[in-house]
């Protein structure tokens, strides 16, 4: 495997990336939604009931590019709502197949050029992989 990343691809993986989290925020938001209308309770009464701002619940229920709460609101949320903070965390979609491959080269290149002059990084990414074939 060629470990040398170009910057069109490390652009690609960044996109990829950016693109997956969203998609998993928005997931997380639908989620959480749909628990809070099975429920019966208004963004307002879930925020007063799980001692959280009403506004972290618009963030939560309607993300933007980013996250600006913490696992530890989403567990309050997911014990306020009576369910398990699981049922919110692993019901993501599925990242991009080219983003393993990316990724794999990314980390390959940071070990490259972290490594002392003179010497070779590791040539494995997952020295695991030679269990699992």
């Amino acid at each position: 495997m060629n470990a040398q990343i170009t910057t069109r691809e490390l652009r690609e993986y960044k996109s990829l990336q950016r693109r997956h989290n969203l998609e998993s925020l928005l997931c997380i938001a639908s989620l959480v939604q749909q628990k809070r209308l099975e429920v019966g309770l208004t963004p307002a009464q879930l925020a007063k009931r799980a001692g959280l701002s009403h506004r972290l619940i618009g963030l939560v229920e309607h993300p933007k590019k980013r996250t600006d709460y913490k696992i530890t609101d989403l567990y309050q949320i997911a014990t306020t709502l009576e369910c398990p903070l699981a049922d919110l965390l692993l019901n993501q979609p599925a990242a991009d197949p080219r983003m393993d491959e990316l990724q794999a080269k990314v980390i390959a290149e940071r070990r490259r050029r972290q490594a002392p002059r003179g010497t070779q990084p590791t040539t494995s990414i997952m020295p695991w992989e030679t269990y699992h074939r």
